[in-house]
């Protein structure tokens, strides 16, 4: 699988159950396929981004060493300095993994024991290990879904469905009820501006009418 990130860094992903004759020489073909594949004709060499490929395997890959994660990067031979930095190389050995639920884990061994229990999880497993990780719980409700049937996944689809109509038919419900609360507020404000002025006119009006109240129109021209 072949997946991206927001900086553009290319992640091949793959899960091998046995090992196979040419695996490692694979990776190394995967990766450089990746990497040269994002330019094309006339694009800028700078323009090229790091590519990681994770193996996870259910098989022993190096057996001389005891880690169950690995990282394999390019090195000066001499004085091991990490100047070409745009390929790793991960592989998880899950058969080095050997704790079980009931000791401590952290959370890199929590997901350890996903990839390598999941499908023998009990609940109680499940509660322990999703407690304080959201992205694990994520992981497991999509694991769940891959052994669903048409017609659950199909009632999936439709509860998902009805959930984003109903979400846009909130969103537009409130955008429409700023409009018109904007309307109504723009013609609320005009009306108690009118309604100000009239209130200052007033007593200017009544003023004027007793104190010129029966003067000739001609008069008050002068």
């Amino acid at each position: 699988m072949l997946c991206q990130d927001q900086r553009g860094v290319q992640y091949i992903v793959e899960m091998q159950v046995t090992h196979t004759a040419g695996f490692e020489k694979r990776a190394q073909y995967y990766a450089a396929k990746a990497y040269s594949g994002q330019l094309f004709a006339g694009d800028d060499y700078n323009e090229l981004r790091e590519v990681i490929f994770l193996a996870i395997t259910d098989f022993v890959m190096f057996p001389d060493e005891p880690a169950i994660k690995s990282d394999r990067i390019i090195l000066n031979k001499v004085t091991h300095k990490h100047r070409l930095k745009d390929f790793t190389f991960t592989f998880i050995e899950l058969p080095k993994f050997t704790k079980q639920i009931a000791e401590q884990l952290t959370m890199v061994e929590k997901w350890y024991y996903y990839l390598k229990h999941a499908a023998e999880t009990t609940p109680e497993a499940y509660a322990m290990l999703v407690a304080d990780s959201p992205a694990l719980k994520r992981a497991y409700d999509e694991l769940e879904q891959v052994s669903w049937s048409r017609e659950e996944l199909a009632r999936y689809d439709q509860i998902t469905k009805r959930d984003r109509d109903n979400a846009a038919a909130l969103r537009s419900q409130f955008q429409q009820g700023k409009q018109k609360g904007r309307e109504e507020g723009i013609a609320l404000g005009k009306e108690e501006a009118k309604q100000s002025m009239a209130r200052q006119m007033l007593p200017r009006k009544y003023l004027f009418t007793e104190a010129y109240e029966g003067t000739p129109f001609t008069s008050l021209m002068k």
